[in-house]
């Protein structure tokens, strides 16, 4: 996905630099809706992330960015960690996310029900294959 494409998708929230980062809730109604999101910082990437619940994926955001700086081993806080450090006070982060809605969950083989899954991790990695210049973070 272009630039110009992932800022025509929904923009689901923006982090702030204050004296701390304050990473707001994203609404509820993208909860439980798989995504693959952007963090744009200068208008260029510089986070490609895949989430099942971006609504938990960003509270786990928020959670490190309260917590900041003490260390924890998840990636959350590695997230927290470099945003931190790129950000001056004022500045802010935009947050778009290209949402998959599977129409059909499953399909019928052999007269059982298989759940159709998608491979987020994939298109994840090919999204960051993309933006590999501008990738901060991954």
């Amino acid at each position: 996905m272009m630039m110009e494409e992932i800022v025509k998708l929904p923009h689901i929230l923006t982090i702030y630099r204050t004296n701390n980062l304050d990473v707001p809730t994203i609404p509820t109604e993208y909860k439980n809706i798989p995504c693959v999101y952007y963090l744009l910082y200068k208008n260029k990437v510089i986070k490609v992330g895949q989430a099942i619940n971006v609504c938990s994926r960003f509270a786990g955001y928020r959670s490190e960015a309260i917590k900041y700086p003490e260390h924890r081993t998840n990636g959350s806080w590695r997230t927290v960690k470099k945003l931190y450090e790129i950000m001056d006070i004022g500045e802010t982060i935009e947050v778009y996310a290209d949402f998959i809605k599977i129409k059909k969950q499953y399909v019928l083989l052999e007269g059982k029900r298989i759940p159709i899954t998608v491979d987020l991790r994939k298109i994840e990695s090919k999204e960051q294959d993309k933006y590999r210049e501008t990738l901060l973070l991954k």
